[in-house]
């Protein structure tokens, strides 16, 4: 039932999906550099353009890169695995007001980086799943993720990047 459910659902967005191209316009391209070092995968975000520095996430390498405005590689710095320093599915990257580097993991880990990629704090947020960020206004960080509820659906979390916690789910 369910199935059924899900593919009726998906027949009658079919006409929709052509929106994507008329709400969201292409305004620049760019080729990102590739290095010896770096082979980027197909499991590629890009996560946050300012100051014309473009912060990319390479999940299935466990790399966080840096590109400039140009797509030229700048640094990039990650390892799989789960000591410090290490990645273990990075899933977003956030440039914070004061140049520190704040990146998430599925597991629901996030690491605090120096802008010369030393490690600064660790903290296990206990939200699995965790999948997206978004730098607030106000300093705080949005965190999308899921506590494997009943509902299976994606929370949202209220971090706040000074203290390394979450304050709330919303």
């Amino acid at each position: 039932m369910k199935r059924l459910f899900l593919l009726a659902i998906i027949l009658i967005l079919m006409p929709f999906w052509d929106l994507y191209g008329q709400v969201f316009k292409k305004i620049d391209t760019f080729v990102l550099e590739e290095t010896d070092d770096v082979l980027l995968s197909g499991d590629v975000q890009i996560q946050n353009i300012r100051n014309d520095t473009i912060l990319v996430v390479d999940k299935a390498q466990s790399h966080v890169l840096i590109y400039n405005r140009n797509g030229k590689l700048l640094s990039f710095w990650g390892r799989k695995g789960n000591g410090p320093g290490d990645l273990n599915q990075p899933t977003s990257a956030l440039k914070l007001p004061n140049g520190n580097i704040l990146v998430t993991e599925f597991n629901g880990r996030i690491t605090r980086f120096s802008p010369s990629a030393e490690v600064v704090d660790i903290v296990s947020t206990k939200v699995n799943r965790l999948n997206k960020s978004l730098l607030l206004p106000n300093g705080k960080v949005l965190l999308t993720g899921n506590n494997y509820t009943a509902e299976e659906h994606y929370l949202l979390y209220l971090f706040d990047p000074e203290k390394m916690v979450v304050d709330k789910e919303i």
